[in-house]
């Protein structure tokens, strides 16, 4: 498996884990869920992107240990990937708290503005189905984009 599909792999592992989280309380606030999940929603975005600029053979130098979403997402743009206006502002949205770690460290959390669990989730999901249509991929380890969701559009 080359590397580009398994940083694709990877991210999706991070979106598993991600929905667990929401689903395990569907009410649950921030608050009560804990920065965590965004941590892993960050860390889904950027391996997702890299795996689209890694895929190009463009992901080299600074960009390759870059955690700056949006770096990221005006390359992946640069290399083909085309998103909706909407993941395009939620990943530029969440950018500066995951390139200044803000999900890792509590004392660099300080005040966030967040989506909600549940549609930060969302978002995710729809973002990662839009990689794997890009790169004609049916199933990765387990997981099949929710195409009936993704044909539909944003909500």
């Amino acid at each position: 498996m080359t590397m580009h599909i398994e940083k694709l792999a990877w991210a999706v592992g991070l979106l598993d884990g991600a929905k667990r989280i929401v689903a395990a309380d569907q009410s649950a606030t921030i608050q009560q869920i804990g920065l965590s999940l965004y941590l892993l929603i960050g860390f889904s975005i950027e391996n997702a992107l890299k795996s689209v600029i890694e895929e190009s053979g463009q992901l080299s130098g600074k960009l390759k240990h870059s955690h700056n979403l949006t770096d990221l997402l005006i390359k992946a743009t640069d290399c083909g990937l085309s998103l909706t206006a909407e993941i395009d502002e939620f990943i530029r949205d969440v950018s500066p708290y995951h390139a200044h770690f803000a999900f890792r460290y509590p004392e660099k959390a300080g005040w966030v503005t967040l989506y909600k669990p549940g549609p930060a989730v969302q978002l995710l999901e729809e973002f990662l189905t839009i990689v794997t249509r890009t790169k004609n991929q049916v199933d990765i380890f387990g997981w099949t984009p929710n195409m009936i969701d993704f044909l539909r559009g944003p909500r």
